[in-house]
C-alpha cells in the first residue's frame, strides 16, 4: 500500500507505520536478524525473505485449536524453526513492516517514513496481554506522546470501535 501512496504524497510528505513489540527480533537466528537489520535491503530481498518464512511446514494440518496450543508452547519454551524463524506470523509480519519501512526510507529520501508502536491496546489480542499498567488508564495519553499524536488519539479511539473506548 506505501508503494501505492508515495507518489501521491507530497514532496515532504510522510508515512508512519504502525508496528508492535512483536516485532522484536530477539529468538530469530542471528542470520535471520541480520538479514532484516541490513542497511542494503531492498524490496526485492524482503519479499525473497518472507517468501522463505512461508514455505515453513505446519506441525498441525489444521489451523484449529491443535495448532494455536503448538503456537503458544513454542512461544513458552522458545521454540524457534530450525531455519532460525520463530513460529509467530504476527512477530514476523511486523519485523518485516520494520524492514519494508527502512527500505522504503532508502529509497525515498525526501520523505519522513518511520514505525511508531503504539504500546499497550484494549483490543482482543491486546487482551491476550494483560492490562496496561496502572498509570496508564483506559484513554489516557502516555506523557511522552507528541502533541500532533495526542490530537489524533479520540479520531484513532473511534475508528477502532468500541473495545478501545
Amino acid at each position: 500500500m506505501c508503494q501505492t501512496f508515495i507518489p501521491l504524497l507530497s514532496k515532504d510528505g510522510r508515512i508512519v507505520n504502525v508496528s508492535s513489540t512483536g516485532s522484536s527480533l530477539s529468538g530469530y537466528s542471528k542470520e535471520i536478524q541480520d538479514r532484516f537489520r541490513s542497511p542494503k535491503m531492498t524490496l526485492d530481498d524482503l519479499e525473497q525473505m518472507m517468501n522463505e518464512y512461508q514455505v515453513i511446514p505446519p506441525r498441525h494440518n489444521d489451523l484449529g485449536w491443535d495448532a494455536l496450543k503448538f503456537f503458544k508452547e513454542a512461544a513458552n519454551n522458545g521454540t524457534e524453526n530450525p531455519r532460525g524463524w520463530k513460529r509467530q506470523a504476527y512477530g514476523a509480519t511486523k519485523a518485516a513492516e520494520n524492514a519494508l519501512t527502512a527500505v522504503l526510507a532508502r529509497k525515498h529520501p525526501g520523505l519522513i517514513i518511520n514505525a511508531c508502536c503504539p504500546g499497550w491496546v484494549d483490543t482482543d489480542m491486546g487482551a491476550l496481554m494483560g492490562r496496561p499498567p496502572k498509570t496508564l488508564g483506559r484513554n489516557t495519553v502516555p506523557p511522552h506522546v507528541s502533541k500532533e499524536l495526542q490530537s489524533l488519539m479520540p479520531k484513532l479511539v473511534k475508528l477502532m470501535g468500541p473495545r478501545s473506548q
